[in-house]
């Protein structure tokens, strides 16, 4: 902690927990029909997806100013593509061996 700043934000972690757990909620609630608890999915609408992106902004904007430009653009090139394109290959094989059927 050179420059004074902290390594890590502590509260932007605990929002982005918040967020993933109050997923679980949503995605129990398409499960079937639980009554009240309707207002989880009708909640999540106004700000769940909002904060994720805005949370990743917030970090992607960190890293940018921690590693540079380059640097930065080869890690986000590897979190990014390579799963895209092995995903594209995979779906790729498996619709060829289903029209294949």
């Amino acid at each position: 902690m050179s420059s004074g700043t902290p390594d890590r934000f502590y509260h932007i972690d605990a929002l982005r927990s918040f967020c993933m757990i109050y997923g679980v909620f949503l995605h129990t609630t398409t499960l079937r029909d639980f009554g009240w608890l309707e207002i989880i999915p009708a909640a999540s609408d106004l700000f769940r997806m909002d904060t994720f992106f805005l949370v990743s902004a917030f970090l992607s904007g960190m890293l940018l100013s921690k590693r540079g430009t380059r640097a930065f653009l080869r890690h986000r090139s590897r979190s990014l593509l390579v799963p895209f394109f092995a995903t594209l290959i995979l779906l790729t094989a498996v619709q060829s061996l289903d029209r294949e059927q």
